[in-house]
């Protein structure tokens, strides 16, 4: 959980940012928000959550993992390749 963030605005935060992921087509068919929700995260610094599912990431259809920035409020997806391990959901 990002410094100086309450669980509830955590929480709050997450289902947000999921469903603007969701709303944006960004994601297959298949991935709806309550799926979502059932994503592990992993921190990855500077109060950004890198999503996972299982052993490998989860990316969007373009095959950039998804991740939630509590820094700028939105969902960022990097533009960078496919990393090792990354799962298309």
């Amino acid at each position: 959980m990002p410094y100086g963030v309450s669980l509830d605005e955590f929480r709050n935060g997450i289902h947000r940012q999921i469903n603007e992921v969701a709303a944006s087509g960004r994601m297959g068919k298949t991935v709806t928000p309550d799926r979502m929700k059932r994503f592990a995260g992993r921190p990855i610094g500077d109060g950004r959550i890198r999503a996972r599912s299982g052993d490998g990431r989860v990316v969007d259809k373009s095959g950039n993992p998804v991740v939630i920035n509590f820094n700028v409020g939105a969902t960022e997806l990097p533009t960078t390749g496919t990393e090792k391990g990354a799962k298309t959901v």
